[in-house]
């Protein structure tokens, strides 16, 4: 169960209004051999904002570079369920995300900040949701006239839990891994693979 905030679970129980805006950090990376990281932050709001996340201060641009996303559920379990949001690839920094870096598999975090209606500050720091990485990204080719985009899959670290494990190695395996002369594993061979945590 989530803990909240005090100023956030006070202003949910007046039930007054409240706006919440999503934050995705993402530590993509270019196509250099060897790769360099350089994370890219999106945030529902209007216009480029610094939000300070683990004592450390965050530029995530606006203006419309997140189109939509999907409501967060809280659930329990090892179910692995993507989180998707809808960026706009026709803005400089959108088309520069999504073309220009590798996103494969890149770690990324998903942040909530509520803001008071009244005065638009925000009630607290952002709220962690998820932390794991992309699983894919979509690109939607605009038609003649049209808005086009692209979807980003987010996977929680449950993912992880999905990874094939070999039940056994051979001892020609083991002794490619550095285990010399170690007999161990001479009459064994990989029988199979198990995989933990995906929904049959």
């Amino acid at each position: 169960m989530q803990t909240l905030p005090a100023a956030v679970a006070a202003a949910r129980q007046k039930r007054a209004g409240q706006i919440t805006h999503y934050l995705i950090w993402i530590n993509a990376r270019t196509f250099d051999d060897p790769p360099q990281y350089e994370p890219v932050g999106f945030w529902t709001g209007d216009h480029d904002r610094q939000f300070e996340v683990a004592g450390v201060s965050r530029t995530y641009l606006g203006a419309g570079e997140v189109i939509s996303v999907d409501q967060l559920a809280q659930t329990t379990g090892l179910t692995v369920r993507p989180w998707k949001a809808g960026i706009s690839g026709l803005t400089d920094n959108g088309r520069a995300a999504i073309r220009g870096y590798d996103l494969r598999l890149a770690g990324a975090e998903v942040h909530t900040v509520d803001f008071d209606p009244a005065t638009m500050q925000p009630l607290s720091a952002p709220v962690p949701e998820i932390f794991g990485r992309v699983g894919s990204v979509t690109i939607q080719s605009p038609a003649q006239g049209g808005t086009g985009g692209a979807e980003v899959s987010i996977l929680s670290t449950a993912w992880q839990l999905t990874r094939r494990v070999f039940l056994t190695r051979s001892a020609a395996g083991m002794a490619e891994r550095g285990a010399g002369n170690d007999q161990f594993h001479q009459y064994s061979s990989s029988t199979g693979a198990d995989t933990w945590g995906a929904k049959g």
